[in-house]
């Protein structure tokens, strides 16, 4: 009797097997492809889908297309999705090992804004993923007042922007996110070559500026009290010393080699940041110290670097007020101007 039992149950599952095997076909044949419907959004955005679509260079046909930094990179797979009529997708946990990393759900009106996104551009053979990390300063040693004004209680970036691990809120070295990248590629993106954008520019020197803040110091002045904060931030008297006192190209480094090597790939893209909000000088002159660092490096080409190619949407798009900006973020015209620059950069076709 138990035997029959057991044919019987068997018998029954059989049918339901075939069906979810044909489903999940369906499902991949569907991803791969890519979609046709219009996405809804999941956060309010600066931007709006462009009417007119440009021109996908037909050398990028058959690649992945990853893109890891912050929220600007958030925002822009969404514009450019919808640009294309794709689907946005977004993927809330990842694995790398034995560890499950775990966005947590932020408000309604932006769920999870440091979870993985991606779409799959209809007739084309090409997908877009973003990835999120929390800047490059918490490669290696994770600088002290960075992570201190990250984890501090008063923080919404602890709600809405650091994962939980093995079910614990854990600040993770971008760095050592690669691991859960690959893995989210790996899980949502058919194979393919990819080409790897990364940046970090805003997760630095936003949390510089509400650093001093939280102190009362001015951020224009040398700020040698802040030497008790160990080797993180030594002497600021200017943009670019401030950058050597973190030693932001080092940890740059650090994370550039992490992506050649999980990836696996010969080429690297790093994207610079333009100029919202205009009228904060403090960010800003951080940001342009960031691009000439970027451009030098890349321009001399040793080490990492003569594997870097600049995409530097700083020098290519200014915002001339900020009726331009969406506080650290771009309205159309902006990320108009980063698309073009990107699947020209992509290709070869821009200098």
């Amino acid at each position: 009797m138990p035997c029959n039992a057991a044919l019987f149950s068997t018998f029954l599952l059989l049918p339901y097997a075939a069906a979810l095997k044909q489903q999940t076909n369906q499902q991949v044949e569907h991803r791969a492809e890519g979609y046709e419907t219009r996405p809804k959004k999941s956060f309010t955005m600066p931007a709006q889908p462009l009417p007119v679509a440009p021109q996908i260079p037909d050398y990028l046909n058959g690649h992945n297309i990853l893109l890891f930094g912050d929220s600007n990179e958030r925002i822009f797979i969404q514009f450019l999705c919808e640009t294309y009529g794709a689907e946005v997708q977004v993927v809330n946990t990842a694995t790398c090992k034995n560890q499950l990393l775990e966005f947590p759900f932020y408000k309604e009106s932006n769920p999870y804004p440091a979870a993985y996104r991606f779409c799959h551009i209809p007739k084309r053979n090409i997908s877009v993923m973003s990835a999120f990390h929390n800047g490059v300063l918490t490669t290696g040693s994770h600088e002290r007042w960075h992570a201190h004004v990250i984890t501090s209680e008063t923080s919404e970036h602890a709600k809405a922007d650091i994962p939980h691990v093995n079910g614990t809120t854990t600040v993770v070295s971008s760095a050592d996110l690669v691991c859960f990248w690959t893995s989210a590629v790996a899980s949502n993106l058919p194979e393919r070559p990819v080409k790897v954008v990364v940046q970090s520019s805003l997760w630095d020197s936003v949390m510089a500026k509400k650093f001093l803040e939280e102190g009362s110091w001015d951020a224009d002045t040398i700020q040698r009290k802040l030497s008790s904060w160990g080797s993180g931030w030594n002497i600021s008297d200017s943009p670019h010393s401030a950058l050597k006192a973190w030693g932001w190209m080092e940890h740059v480094e650090l994370l550039l080699r992490a992506v050649q090597i999980g990836f696996g790939v010969q080429e690297l893209y790093w994207r610079t940041n333009p100029n919202c909000p205009v009228d904060d000088a403090f960010v800003n002159g951080l940001s342009e110290a960031q691009a000439a660092e970027m451009r030098q490096r890349v321009d001399h080409g040793k080490g990492i670097w003569t594997a870097v190619s600049l995409i530097d949407w700083r020098m290519h798009y200014r915002a001339g007020d900020n009726t331009a900006c969406d506080f650290i973020h771009y309205r159309t015209e902006g990320y108009k101007a980063y698309l073009d620059l990107l699947w020209a950069r992509l290709a070869g076709e821009a200098p």
